[in-house]
């Protein structure tokens, strides 16, 4: 019975698709060999537009992790400022594109100097083959988390570290003073949405929000924000509100079950996100507030920062007047123009630009926790 309905489908099918209207112009006639070399060129273009996204963000983001160390606290570490990468690195459908682009070999060989880093200023170029960090050799096949952990060895803040490198056929001795920077990785993500999160531990800016925030400004100012949920330990706050309220709920689903009543454990889910959610817009309007510090320490023009809100309010009409877990738009926009003209202000007086934080009453009683920064002014 089965059998026959198939049947009889498929030859519906082909009836009504007799009767339907097709193309009047001549196919195309493209070959294989064309449309694989095709293929190979827009595959090229995707990969050169994923590096050139990725060394942006470093561009970017690199100064704020340097000059925003002192709004970092104890989260910092020794950088000279350079991003390396040898061939076995790279994996995926992809690797073998962006190995020719960078031009990598087996050993490692720099492909970003960020800018205003120690590394910038002692002459390091891209291209160079690193060959030794401070005395110790760099085996050809070593890979990226290792060489890492090769340059914090070597790295002491305020100290040069020697770095023997290959420049065409020349050995060259370059030595950068290692310089405190605020230790959050960045990343850059896949999505096509327009998004940037911090984890407490790095932050990721999506390809998406890499396409909207056209000026390297207001990328500036989406990559401060999520900095400052981490120097603000948002993530960590949010989690410990989570708890703390689904305890009390899960009270009153202990309290039911005695009854006799079983909740499936409702209030404690409800309770937990919940607290959650509990000071989210808060922390959003904090993080907005000492990310414009980040900017401003990096040396950023600041005037006009605050327009990324209108441009998300044109992107997403819904932010203009609905408040959830994040501040409305025009209430960010009028935010961040007052935060502008109180570090203006300190600019013009030569004040330190540290951000007004109000004492912590349960950990840090005497003062500005940031005036208390072990890389201060």
């Amino acid at each position: 019975m089965i059998a026959g309905s198939a049947k009889l489908a498929a030859l519906s099918a082909l009836v009504f698709l007799a009767a339907c209207a097709g193309p009047r112009t001549p196919s195309p006639d493209i070959s294989e060999a064309d449309a694989a070399a095709e293929a190979a060129k827009q595959k090229e273009l995707y990969v050169r537009r994923l590096l050139g996204d990725e060394a942006r963000l470093w561009d970017v983001g690199y100064p704020l992790l340097l000059e925003g160390a002192p709004l970092c606290g104890d989260v910092v570490e020794a950088s000279v400022g350079l991003r390396a990468l040898a061939q076995q690195d790279l994996s995926g459908e992809y690797a073998d594109i962006a190995a020719k682009l960078l031009k990598l070999t087996d050993r490692p060989s720099v492909i970003q100097v960020l800018p205003g880093s120690p590394a910038e200023a002692a002459g390091l170029r891209e291209g160079d083959v690193l060959l030794e960090i401070g005395s110790k050799a760099v085996p050809s096949g070593r890979d990226a988390e290792l060489l890492a952990r090769m340059l914090d060895d070597a790295m002491v803040v305020g100290e040069p570290v020697t770095l023997k490198v290959r420049r065409g056929s020349e050995s060259l001795y370059i030595s950068p003073s290692a310089r405190a920077a605020c230790d959050y990785g960045l990343a850059m993500g896949q999505e096509d949405h327009i998004n940037a999160y911090a984890d407490g531990s790095s932050v990721t800016v999506t390809r998406g929000m890499m396409r909207f925030a056209e000026s390297d400004q207001h990328l500036a100012v989406v990559i401060g924000h999520e900095l400052a949920h981490n120097t603000m330990e948002h993530i960590d706050s949010k989690e410990l509100n989570s708890v703390a309220a689904g305890a009390g709920g899960f009270i009153l689903d202990l309290g039911l079950a005695v009854l006799g009543v079983n909740t499936g454990g409702a209030f404690t889910k409800a309770a937990a996100r919940a607290g959650a959610g509990a000071y989210s817009v808060a922390f959003e309007q904090e993080a907005d507030y000492i990310g414009l510090y980040f900017l401003a320490r990096a040396g950023h023009e600041l005037e006009g920062a605050a327009d990324l809100w209108r441009l998300m309010a044109v992107e997403n009409p819904n932010s203009i007047e609905r408040s959830t877990s994040h501040p409305t738009t025009p209430a960010r926009f009028l935010a961040l123009e007052q935060a502008i003209e109180e570090i203006e202000a300190k600019r013009q007086d030569g004040a330190p630009l540290l951000p007004e934080v109000l004492p912590d009453p349960t950990a840090r009683p005497e003062g500005n926790r940031f005036l208390e920064s072990a890389y201060p002014e």
